[in-house]
């Protein structure tokens, strides 16, 4: 059975809280606990709502509490950034209980989990990949471990991994890294867990597949699947066409003057699943967040991550049926990359407007991912590398966009999954002058602002590192999962020894 979601639980009195601005952030209240059952909360809300003196944040802190998180560490200010994150581990560390039949959006997972930090108390999808990259540094592959078998549980209970541990995520996933994590960690796996990998690699497939063998010339899109051009490839896509609950607010007014709402809900929700929310990579006018266009776009990133996982199915496969399978799905796939994403005339891979047959128009941080995953000819390879270096490459690191907007997917931020996924694609190519250049940068960015700040955020603005990284729906959130990470790994990077 599917848990029920805050704004199924709540009804009106969620439709209540989330528009009347009790709290800042609308993530506050969807991740609260219930202190008595549902059906008594509810009750009482009707009895007294039209009171005279009724007070609807009076009523909220008596029947709610935050969400107990550990104490934060406060690390002695004098420490150096890598003692600093070796710290951070454990008081990012995660462990659940049966929180569901508690009153809680919470999804509890079986094994101890890192999240990223701030407002984000939950594990994310695509987060987690880099976090576990940053662990096995650290040597806490038993927690990298857990981390892996907790995301093969999501996939064999729902099918596929949510965009993180809470309910109102269920309707979404995020970028497909499950493929990725299972080779950082086979060697620590036992024939039985390789085994349940395989077969939740299979499942995850099914996932973002769906609908697939349906498609006809008529109907070029089903879910997160499309066929354009003779190619069948993905997009980023949610199964639900309603405002997000964890920023309900935001959605509703922002949608208040739109004909077609659940379009925008579902273009939103689709960007989310991207891991870019938000960015103009999606817009097509960069400075209105109403035009986003997410379901009508396939990305370059995401295909690039299906491929992959078709490699890894078709490696880790036992009979000789299933390996040619998924061998064939990962060319053809190849193919649809190099038909429908590389730029020939421009020198990079990007975005394709399926509605419209063609580029989006966008030169975007995604242009690394074909070759981090070794897709890319050596030719394509430079000059995305030229390109990067001319554009993208800044005292900081390398910007996500080119575009300056209130986005925080956006200039003059920078991210450092992106950063993790250039350099590795750019010394995969053996461009190791680029890949250093943008590593060197990224960990001065880091070291710069925990001089100035002592902490570590989620983003960074790579222009000038010391002012702070701004844009999104909330601040920059102090942690943080994946910059620790990527920070400890490129440290390792720039100096094996």
């Amino acid at each position: 059975m599917r848990p029920v979601t805050p704004d199924q639980l709540y009804g009106d009195l969620f439709v209540d809280v989330q528009m009347s601005e009790i709290f800042t952030d609308s993530k506050t209240f969807v991740d609260m606990v219930a202190q008595s059952p549902v059906e008594e909360i509810l009750q009482r809300y009707a009895q007294t709502k039209s009171d005279v003196d009724f007070d609807l944040r009076t009523f909220v802190d008596r029947y709610f509490k935050t969400e107990e998180r550990p104490k934060a560490i406060n690390t002695d200010s004098t420490v150096d950034i890598s003692t600093h994150i070796h710290h951070l581990w454990e008081g990012l560390q995660r462990s659940d209980e049966d929180t569901l039949s508690h009153g809680s959006s919470k999804i509890p997972l079986p094994h101890p989990y890192v999240v990223p930090g701030g407002r984000f108390n939950e594990v994310y999808y695509w987060d987690s990949y880099f976090t576990m990259v940053g662990l096995v540094r650290a040597d806490r592959v038993d927690l990298a471990l857990g981390m892996l078998r907790n995301f093969t549980y999501l996939i064999e209970t729902y099918g596929h991994i949510p965009n993180g541990n809470r309910t109102y995520f269920l309707s979404r996933s995020q970028p497909p890294f499950y493929s990725l994590m299972y080779p950082l960690l086979e060697d620590h796996l036992d024939v039985t867990d390789q085994q349940r990998c395989h077969m939740a690699m299979i499942k995850e497939y099914g996932f973002w597949m769906d609908g697939a063998d349906h498609l006809t010339d008529d109907q070029t899109c089903y879910r997160r699947v499309v066929r354009t051009g003779g190619h069948l490839v993905n997009r980023y896509f949610d199964d639900s066409a309603t405002p997000r609950q964890e920023s309900y607010r935001e959605d509703v007014t922002d949608a208040k003057d739109l004909e077609d709402k659940a379009a925008f809900y579902r273009h939103i929700r689709a960007a989310c699943e991207s891991g870019w929310d938000f960015s103009s990579r999606w817009l097509s006018d960069i400075d209105d967040i109403t035009t986003i266009r997410t379901c009508d776009i396939v990305p370059v990133d995401l295909n690039c991550l299906l491929w992959h996982l078709e490699a890894v199915l078709a490696r880790t496969s036992i009979s000789n049926a299933d390996r040619k399978l998924y061998q064939g799905l990962a060319d053809r796939r190849s193919q649809a990359i190099e038909a429908l994403c590389w730029r020939s005339d421009e020198g990079h891979f990007g975005d394709y407007l399926y509605t419209e047959q063609c580029s989006t128009g966008r030169e975007t941080a995604a242009m690394v991912f074909p070759l981090f995953c070794g897709l890319a000819s050596m030719s394509q390879a430079r000059q995305v590398a030229a390109i990067l270096e001319d554009r993208f490459i800044k005292a900081g690191g390398m910007m996500t966009t080119l575009a300056h907007t209130t986005q925080q997917w956006d200039a003059p931020n920078g991210w450092g999954p992106l950063q993790y996924m250039a350099v590795y694609g750019l010394d995969r190519y053996m461009l190791v002058d680029e890949a250093q250049r943008i590593a060197t940068a990224w960990c001065h960015a880091c070291e710069a602002k925990y001089e100035q700040d002592k902490k570590l955020i989620e983003k960074y603005n790579v222009i000038d590192p010391l002012h702070t990284a701004k844009g999104g729906e909330y601040p920059a959130q102090d942690g943080f999962g994946w910059t620790n990470a990527v920070y400890i790994d490129f440290i390792h990077y720039l100096d094996p020894e």
